[in-house]
């Protein structure tokens, strides 16, 4: 049994359309961090902004247009990136 499963696992994690998730979650990832880095540049310079954390940066995207499909975007990445770490711990 123990066997069946890590074979499965394997073959999941390694497979093209789980590794094509899990870097669209590592650009999600990396979107993210940007979109922080530029809210802390934008409270340094007294343009505006609260809060340079994760959820500052998302509200701020979410106040733009459009900026509701790049948070689905985003929120798609990183779940292939949870399934791809999912089944390399399987």
């Amino acid at each position: 049994m123990k066997r069946g499963v890590e074979s499965a696992g394997r073959k999941a994690a390694s497979s093209r359309w789980l590794e094509g998730l899990a870097r669209g979650g590592f650009v999600a990832c990396g979107v993210n961090y940007v979109l922080i880095g530029l809210l802390a540049v934008q409270i340094a310079l007294g343009i505006g902004g609260e809060a340079a954390d994760a959820a500052g940066a998302l509200h701020a995207v979410a106040a733009h247009p459009g900026g509701f499909v790049l948070l689905w975007l985003v929120a798609v990445g990183f779940a292939g990136l949870a399934l791809w770490r999912l089944a390399e711990v399987v």
